[in-house]
């Protein structure tokens, strides 16, 4: 009987060891394996003085994550109106008058970034005003409500429209630890320099939240967000007010056949292209009203292409018909 026992014994032993043996472990599956990817199993940690057992956390710690690199989103370009063309308006951009001593200097701030809003639009050239002023002197101050000063203006570079405007209030307030806030109040005019009539006339306000800023120089640097905001809004007005002109250009100078305009590659020109050259024409008026409607085209003296491209934004024409005599401040468009 003791021999059956201890048999049995051996028996049941033989069957039990293998398990514990380290080979005999079974291969973890798939679906374990990416369930424990990334984590570390911690480490024994030892009992105080006193005490003899020895804790194991079998809790799993997760390593921290690789932070992935995110793709700068590009910042999208302001849309041009549907209505633009190819070719660029030519406009100049005038002082912003301050209807308060206080925004004493802050009217041509506001000037120069409106001319720049302008051009990164891809669809304004603009003129420096102190060019109109050197060449018109004494009739830029009768700008822009002068309908004749405008049609000089036009005369002299080409230009299809004057912006103005007037800033009407500035508020800025608030701690620069807590946030300070700017809130500006403005209105933007634009002027037709062929009919010199007023096109447009458009106003804007920004809210409080979108100029909140902190920390240091935290109040010039939120008059300035107020401002940007405003003329931001404002520019979409005057781009779909300059669609409503037509291009057209002026010729600077005329030596034989070679033709000298106003207008180059920047305006968006190209060799090749065929134009024709007219007469100023007369202006025309409604009788009721007294407002200039427009300008009838005067008699058509040649057609032209473009050969050359000169300084900033000239170009040189070649006489290919001649039908008149062609004078400085003749009207050039692109022919259809």
């Amino acid at each position: 009987m003791r021999n059956c026992k201890a048999l049995a014994i051996l028996l049941v032993s033989l069957l039990l060891l293998p398990s514990c043996w380290p080979f005999s472990k079974k291969k973890s599956t798939e679906k374990e394996k990416k369930a424990t990817e990334g984590w570390v199993w911690s480490r024994e940690r030892r009992a105080p003085r006193g005490r003899g057992a020895i804790t194991y956390t079998r809790r799993p710690y997760a390593l921290p994550k690789e932070k992935k690199e995110v793709a700068k989103v590009p910042v999208a370009k302001p849309t041009l109106p549907i209505f633009f063309g190819r070719l660029k308006y030519r406009v100049v951009v005038m002082g912003f008058e301050e209807e308060d001593r206080s925004l004493k200097g802050l009217g041509e701030v506001v000037a120069q970034r409106f001319a720049k809003l302008l051009e990164e639009s891809g669809g304004v050239v603009v003129i420096e005003m102190k060019r109109v002023q050197k060449a018109l002197k004494e009739k830029v101050s009768s700008l822009p409500e002068d309908p004749h000063a405008l049609w000089d203006c036009w005369k002299a570079f080409g230009v299809q429209a004057v912006v103005t405007g007037s800033l009407r209030r500035a508020l800025v307030g608030g701690e620069e630890k807590r946030g300070v806030v700017a809130q500006v109040k403005m209105e933007v005019r634009l002027y037709s320099t062929e009919t010199g009539t007023l096109v447009r006339c458009l106003h804007g306000q920004n809210p409080l939240f979108v100029s909140q800023v902190k920390g240091e120089f935290s109040r010039n640097k939120a008059l300035l967000k107020a401002i940007d905001y405003c003329l931001k809004d404002l520019r979409e007005g005057i781009l779909l007010g300059l669609t409503q002109l037509e291009w057209t250009t002026s010729v600077a100078s005329v030596k034989g056949d070679h033709i000298y305009i106003n207008a180059g590659r920047r305006s968006g020109l190209r060799l090749g292209d065929e134009v024709e050259v007219f007469g100023p024409g007369r202006e025309v008026t409604n009788p009721y009203t007294g407002e200039v409607l427009g300008r009838v085209p005067g008699e058509k003296k040649a057609k032209a292409k473009v050969v050359a491209f000169l300084g900033l934004d000239s170009a040189e024409l070649l006489v290919t018909e001649g039908i008149g005599t062609i004078s400085a401040g003749d009207m050039v468009k692109l022919a259809p």
